[in-house]
Parts: structure tokens; sequence; C-alpha cells
């Protein structure tokens, strides 16, 4: 599948605990896809992201459940570069 990255957009995946500060910022193309691979990178002990500093902070504090991916900016791009 050919990725539009016409379609990039910044996001943050912040705790729904407003005294956790700390925040992870990415991009994608894709919301649904790239939430879904950070659940699963963040709850599948046999995923090798799973000890990731960022998903070991996320299970220390609430777990998956207590985060949410928001949409920051979008950010059209002509290629991955």
């Amino acid at each position: 599948m050919k990725v539009d990255y016409q379609k990039t957009f910044i996001y943050k995946l912040c705790c729904k605990d407003v005294n956790v500060k700390d925040i992870y910022v990415g991009h994608t193309t894709d919301y649904k896809s790239r939430n879904d691979s950070h659940k699963s990178n963040c709850n599948n002990p046999n995923n090798k992201e799973y000890n990731n500093y960022k998903y070991q902070f996320i299970r220390d504090n609430g777990g998956y459940s207590n985060w949410v991916m928001i949409k920051i900016k979008d950010y059209p791009c002509k290629n991955k570069r």
C-alpha cells in the first residue's frame, strides 16, 4: 500500500491524569493504524517495542486506556524524508 505523505499530521499521546505532564509527540498519515500500533506495542509483551521507555511509562501511568492520541497539526509532506 502506497503511503500518501500529503496526509501527514503531528500528534501527541497524553495521559488523562492531569498530574502526568509528560507527553509523546509523533507523526503519521493514518490515525487509526498508528493508534492501534501504539496500543499493541504497549500491551503485547511479545512485541519488540514493548520494553521501549515510552510504553513502560504509559503502563506505569494507568496503561494505554488511560492515554489519548490527539492530532496537533496537519503537516503535509512530499515524501518520507
